[in-house]
């Protein structure tokens, strides 16, 4: 898993340095993220790190990876909690339709990779193929941004879940959801 994850991330990283030295200052855009996680566990935030390299004054690539952590105690559970970690990363494509000189209207769709961990007595994993459309807004004030957003994620792949949550200890299983954040970066 490790070296698939390796070589899809491969051709993007080369795209961003190759293009460094054609595009100029400007055009590289770093940001934490602060939003929902790409399942549908809607009791958790998600948490991540985001790098946005600009192609052209409407088109930027993305490539952002956010965790999510949650312990939840259940009433009655024989397991007493349960734990759950998701790590997300995700590839996007975003189009500026007014330029992205000026704080503007964005769309956005990402493709990616979700992990999903849950533990009870016992820990299961799962691994999700993820896609996500997103509209928001960045706000410019110098070399600083914010951008609120929301979107629409789809996840689909074997869930595995430890025997004491489900009978069905092994599933495919697709979800799709809103999901919404925001964003607070730097541009250099």
């Amino acid at each position: 898993m490790k070296n698939k994850f390796i070589i899809s991330i491969m051709p993007i990283f080369l795209i961003l340095v190759v293009s460094n030295g054609v595009y100029g200052q400007d055009k590289n855009n770093i940001f934490f993220n602060i939003g929902s996680p790409t399942t549908p566990v809607f009791t958790q935030w998600s948490l991540g790190l985001g790098y946005e390299r600009s192609l052209n004054e409407y088109a930027a690539l993305i490539v952002t990876s956010d965790v999510a952590w949650h312990i939840i105690t259940i009433a009655d559970a024989p397991y007493g909690e349960e734990k759950t970690l998701e790590i997300d990363s995700l590839a996007h494509v975003r189009y500026y339709p007014f330029s992205t000189r000026i704080g503007k209207l964005f769309l956005d769709i990402g493709i990616g990779h979700t992990y999903f961990s849950m533990t009870t007595l016992e820990t299961k994993t799962s691994n999700l193929f993820t896609l996500q459309g997103e509209i928001g807004w960045k706000f410019i004030i110098r070399r600083i941004f914010i951008q609120p957003w929301a979107g629409y994620n789809i996840s689909f792949g074997k869930i595995n879940y430890p025997a004491e949550v489900n009978d069905t200890v092994e599933e495919i299983g697709k979800y799709g959801f809103i999901n919404f954040g925001l964003s607070f970066g730097f541009i250099f």
